[in-house]
């Protein structure tokens, strides 16, 4: 079978190697059948962007696949080990699924053709961070649509160097992670937004270092101390022209700059700060209600609704599927 789709790649991987499918919004879950190893396959994301999870499984079938695609799309992998590299575009790749757990950072922004073979007997541990996946370029970084696509491939490859240490460290904390069912699925979801979040932010600044004039330092200046403001400010953030006075500049230069540097707006990055802390605060035994003026929302109801509508889950959802020895005062 050639692959000539992101659509595709699924058929083949329920046809070849026994996986069968049952839907569960928003998540695509494959399961192995019997005999065939166990685990599961999670394919999450949506129209513009989706990874699939490798967890719990032990072995896989053998077969060969030969890919064709042509549609643009950004296509990575991350696993457990500190490495990065890069499939450059329109060369044929053979790649093998390695016995042992490694680490690949790689992308491809026009299409590609090539060969992959996947043996049988690969073992797996059962918190190791397998992830691959595609996305389109402007979905994730937007601001680099007018390079060409060798530029912007160094510029990523670059940036997936820079961000070995955050995978160093999401993988100690899988490995050492209680979490259970979904809230461990949340857990994952959560590294794996940062790590794109820490990538993006690396390459933007990166181009930002080899276009912008130096005089331009104050900027990123600026946008880190913005950040660090709204970190620290969670229950009771300043507006945007506040914050633009407290980094002595105007209301729209930060917009611009911050969209830039830290890959995303303002309020986005508010939110995300938001819900981070309001995930740990879920692992103490603090009333939901004092978790959400902690967090900045003047509302229990207000905040649940953000919350879910992020992660899919309720705050007392998430409470129910921790541990019961993880939630501590």
């Amino acid at each position: 079978m050639v692959i000539r789709s992101v659509g595709d790649i699924l058929v083949f991987m329920e046809e070849n190697i026994g996986m069968r499918r049952r839907q569960v919004y928003p998540w695509d879950i494959y399961t192995f059948r019997e005999g065939r190893g166990q685990g599961s396959v999670e394919i999450l994301g949506n129209t513009e962007w989706w990874y699939y999870l490798l967890m719990d499984y032990e072995s896989a079938a053998e077969f060969d696949m030969e890919y064709d695609i042509t549609e643009p799309f950004m296509s990575f992998g991350i696993t457990d080990q500190i490495a990065a590299g890069i499939t450059p575009p329109g060369e044929n790749q053979n790649v093998r699924a390695l016995p042992e757990a490694e680490t690949s950072f790689f992308m491809n922004l026009s299409g590609f053709k090539g060969k992959m073979r996947l043996p049988a007997g690969i073992r797996q541990q059962r918190r190791s961070l397998v992830i691959r996946g595609n996305a389109y370029p402007e979905f994730l970084f937007p601001a680099l649509m007018n390079h060409s696509s060798g530029d912007m491939l160094t510029l990523i490859r670059d940036a997936g160097q820079r961000c070995k240490p955050y995978i160093a460290r999401a993988v100690t904390e899988l490995r050492v992670s209680k979490y259970e069912g979904e809230a461990l699925k949340m857990q994952l979801n959560s590294l794996i937004m940062g790590f794109f979040t820490e990538l993006i932010h690396q390459a933007e600044q990166m181009d930002s270092e080899k276009r912008v004039a130096p005089a331009a330092e104050s900027d990123r200046r600026a946008v880190d101390e913005a950040r660090r403001i709204l970190r620290e400010n969670l229950t009771e953030a300043p507006t945007i022209d506040e914050l633009a006075r407290m980094v002595a500049t105007n209301r729209k230069k930060l917009q611009l700059i911050f969209q830039a540097i830290a890959g995303m707006t303002i309020g986005d990055y508010l939110r995300a700060c938001r819900m981070n802390r309001a995930m740990e605060l879920l692992r103490t035994d603090a009333p939901v209600k004092l978790i959400a003026h902690e967090v900045g929302y003047a509302s229990p109801s207000r905040f649940s609704k953000a919350f879910e509508a992020m992660f899919k889950l309720t705050p007392t959802e998430f409470r129910q599927n921790l541990p019961p020895d993880s939630i501590g005062p």
